[in-house]
């Protein structure tokens, strides 16, 4: 077990004002939301583009932090340039950071590759509290085609729906058996941490113009097993709201119990 790294859970907040942290395109792009509750919800695909994007970004999509699934790429053309290297499933862990991340299947085309899971696994991110969103309307002063202003038409109208404001929270964790299978090492998942805490820098945009991380609580174990059940883990990070409604991230209260941790666990607080 001495080439195997240790097990890792971790918890991530991060907040949303006045943006849409995840459009549904399912509902004309409204923000997503669990339909008896009124949570905000934030897929784990959504974040994990964000960590790609970033990546990209920081490596200029080069090896061994290439980006399997990024725009532009097709994907049965990178199967058949691949096909030809020995070893091909090993030769696209070591080549794309995602794959060896959050595994990939790779079985389409004429030269499948295999299946990859990947050793980071994420939980749906819920608001703490039931969000609000509001649709605002907005006016463009031109219109889209040469009919349209033939018709007498200036300008066009459209709408931003928006989450008022949201605190969203999201579980992770590292299966180190499957780091080692598919080769994801240490500073990989320094790399995965660093993404998370400057992901959103890099993602503003008209509809996400604030949406920012807030606390990162890592939870180390010192064997490859575990010394702890996750969730027992997990529930040492408390959240509470202390000015309703909210509206900022100084409106809650975040505690971390790191009185008489299980042997073996370290708790580390990255943000």
């Amino acid at each position: 077990m001495s080439d195997v790294m240790c097990r890792v859970e971790f918890v991530y907040f991060f907040d949303a004002k006045d943006s849409n942290p995840n459009g549904d395109p399912d509902l004309v792009n409204q923000p997503r939301t669990d339909p008896e509750t009124g949570h905000g919800i934030v897929s784990p695909e959504c974040l994990k583009r964000k960590v790609r994007n970033f990546v990209d970004l920081s490596f200029n999509n080069t090896a061994p932090n290439e980006i399997y699934i990024r725009s532009g790429n097709v994907l049965n053309e990178l199967h058949d340039e691949v096909s030809k290297e020995d070893g091909p499933l090993g030769h696209m862990c070591g080549r794309f950071y995602d794959v060896r991340a959050f595994g990939a299947v790779m079985t389409t085309g004429k030269n499948p590759i295999g299946v990859v899971r990947g050793p980071i696994q994420l939980t749906f991110s819920r608001s703490i509290d039931r969000v609000e969103i509001s649709t605002h309307a907005l006016t463009r002063c031109c219109v889209t085609t040469s009919k349209d202003s033939g018709e007498g038409k200036v300008s066009t109208f459209g709408a931003k729906p928006v989450v008022n404001y949201g605190l969203y929270r999201m579980h992770g964790f590292f299966n180190p058996h499957l780091a080692a299978k598919f080769g994801f090492g240490e500073e990989d998942l320094e790399l995965f941490f660093k993404a998370l805490l400057g992901m959103w820098e890099l993602d503003r945009s008209a509809i996400r113009s604030q949406v920012d991380a807030r606390r990162l609580v890592v939870f180390k174990h010192s064997s490859p097993l575990g010394c702890a059940p996750s969730h027992k883990l997990l529930e040492r990070v408390s959240c509470r709201l202390i000015n309703d409604p909210p509206r900022s991230f100084g409106d809650y209260e975040i505690q971390v119990d790191s009185v008489d941790l299980p042997a073996g666990v370290t708790i580390e607080e990255l943000l």
